[in-house]
C-alpha cells in the first residue's frame, strides 16, 4: 500500500508549547473578532452573563465595576488572560469591605469560576480546560451540597422547609392556597418567630400535612442535587450529556420561583453554558433563556410595574 510522505512544502501544526506561547503572546494585544474560534462564540457569551452577575447580583468595587462595564463595551477584552486576572484581583476586595457573615457561598464560587477563566486562557486547548473546570465546579458544589444536607439532622427531618412554612409568605400561601396550612395562623406564627433571640429553640404548632410536605421536599432536594453532581462528575458518552443541560436548566427554573437568589442561579448558567456540549441556537435559547428567567423570577415586582407603565401608555388600555 502507498503512502503518502508530508513535502518539506506542507505546514506543520504548532506544538503545544508553540501553542501556549502563542496565547502568552496574545495577552497584551487584540485579535481580531472576526478570527474568533467558534468555541470562543461560546465562552463570549458565557463572559458576557458573567459580568452581568458582577455588576448587577455580586458585591463589585469600583474597580471592578468597571472592568465589568468595559469588558462589556470593548467585547475583545474578554479574551484577554490580563483582563480575567485583574478582575480576579479586584473582586475579592469587595468581599472584604463586607462583613464575613454577608458572605455566600456563591461568592467563593464565583471567584474560583473568574479564577478557572483567567488561568485556562493560558493553556494550548481553552477550550477543553474551561470546559472541564466547569464542569467539574458543577459537579462538585452539587455534591457538597448534597453531602452537608445529608449530614445536616434538621435538614433530613424536613425541620428547614417546615421553619419556611411559617418565615417564607411566599412558601406559607402556597401551602394555604392547597389547604395544607391555616391562614389564620401564620402571621402569629411569623411573630412569634420574628421576636426569639438568634439561636433560640421553639417548639411551633405546625399542622401534620406541613410536615410531610416539608420531609418531602427535603428529600426530593436531596435526590436532585445528588443526580445532578452525578451527571456532571460522571464521565458521559456524548449521547447522554444533553442529561446535564436538562437537570441544571430544571433545577434553575424550579428552584428560583420560590427561593429568589440571582446570583447564584446566574453564576449556575454561565457555568452550565460553558460546560454543555449542546451548540448553536438551542444552546443560546436555552440558557440564555434561564438567565432571563432567572431576571423574572427576581425582579418580577420591578417587571410587573414596568409592564403597567407600558400598558399604561398605550391607547385604550391605561
Amino acid at each position: 500500500m502507498a503512502t503518502s510522505t508530508p513535502t518539506p512544502d506542507t505546514p506543520a501544526g504548532p506544538t503545544p508549547t508553540e501553542a501556549r506561547h502563542r496565547r502568552i503572546g496574545e495577552l497584551f494585544w487584540s485579535s481580531d473578532p472576526n478570527e474568533l474560534r467558534p468555541w470562543e462564540e461560546r465562552f463570549t457569551l458565557s463572559a458576557t452573563l458573567l459580568l452581568l452577575l458582577l455588576l448587577l447580583g455580586s458585591p463589585a468595587t469600583v474597580p471592578t465595576t468597571l472592568l465589568a462595564v468595559t469588558g462589556l463595551v470593548a467585547r475583545d477584552l474578554l479574551h484577554r488572560t490580563w483582563f480575567w486576572m485583574a478582575v480576579a484581583a479586584t473582586f475579592p476586595l469587595g468581599l472584604l469591605r463586607m462583613s464575613w457573615l454577608a458572605w455566600d457561598n456563591h461568592h467563593f464560587l464565583l471567584l474560583y469560576w473568574i479564577v478557572a477563566i483567567a488561568i485556562t486562557r493560558l493553556a494550548a486547548e481553552p477550550d477543553e480546560q474551561l470546559r472541564r473546570s466547569a464542569r467539574l465546579l458543577l459537579g462538585l458544589t452539587f455534591l457538597f451540597a448534597t453531602l452537608w444536607k445529608l449530614g445536616t439532622p434538621d435538614f433530613r427531618s424536613g425541620e428547614f422547609f417546615a421553619y419556611l412554612t411559617v418565615s417564607d409568605p411566599r412558601i406559607a400561601n402556597v401551602l394555604v392556597a392547597l389547604g395544607l396550612q391555616d391562614g389564620t395562623v401564620v402571621p402569629t406564627l411569623a411573630a412569634e418567630l420574628r421576636q426569639l433571640e438568634p439561636g433560640a429553640d421553639a417548639a411551633l404548632p405546625i399542622a401534620p400535612g406541613v410536615w410531610r410536605v416539608a420531609e418531602l421536599l427535603a428529600w426530593a432536594t436531596i435526590a436532585v442535587e445528588g443526580a445532578i453532581a452525578a451527571l456532571y462528575l460522571a464521565p458521559l458518552t456524548s449521547r447522554w450529556r444533553w442529561l446535564r443541560d436538562a437537570a441544571l436548566v430544571a433545577f434553575v427554573l424550579v428552584t428560583y420561583p420560590v427561593a429568589p437568589v440571582s446570583g447564584f442561579g446566574w453564576l449556575l448558567v454561565s457555568m452550565g453554558l460553558m460546560a454543555t456540549s449542546l451548540t448553536g441556537r438551542r444552546r443560546t435559547t436555552l440558557y440564555l433563556g434561564a438567565f432571563l428567567a432567572i431576571a423574572v423570577f427576581t425582579e418580577r415586582n420591578a417587571v410587573r410595574n414596568a409592564i403597567e407603565q407600558v400598558l399604561s401608555l398605550l391607547p385604550g388600555v391605561g
